[in-house]
């Protein structure tokens, strides 16, 4: 039965390829995130269980919360990325500028007044 498996599972990946599942890119998905999402399944758990006001308006309140802090590390993160790639940017335009003067390209000329 094994080698019957294997087959049939060899034949499907040579005509239909594998694939992969990609991890998501979330450096930014810190401890503080996980505990607010966690509190607002247990809200949502509580929310249909008891369906009263009190207990969707806590659903939603924490809902909120969880959106502005998410929303929050999230554009701290790409800030910082953004950071760090200008910083590298200009570290490459000095190094042309460098290598540029070195090669003997760079002439300086004098204005005329």
């Amino acid at each position: 039965m094994e080698g019957c498996e294997r087959t049939i599972i060899a034949a499907g990946e040579e005509v239909m390829g594998t694939t992969t599942i990609q991890k998501r890119n979330v450096e930014w998905f810190d401890e503080e995130c996980r505990e607010k999402i966690a509190k607002k399944n247990k809200a949502r758990i509580r929310m249909l269980q008891k369906e009263t006001r009190g207990s969707y308006e806590k659903y939603k309140e924490l809902q909120k919360e969880v959106k502005k802090v998410c929303k929050k590390r999230k554009k701290e993160h790409l800030q910082k990325q953004l950071e760090e790639i200008e910083q590298l940017d200009r570290m490459e335009e000095e190094n042309f500028i460098k290598q540029w003067i070195k090669s003997g390209k760079a002439t300086i000329q004098e204005r005329s007044m």
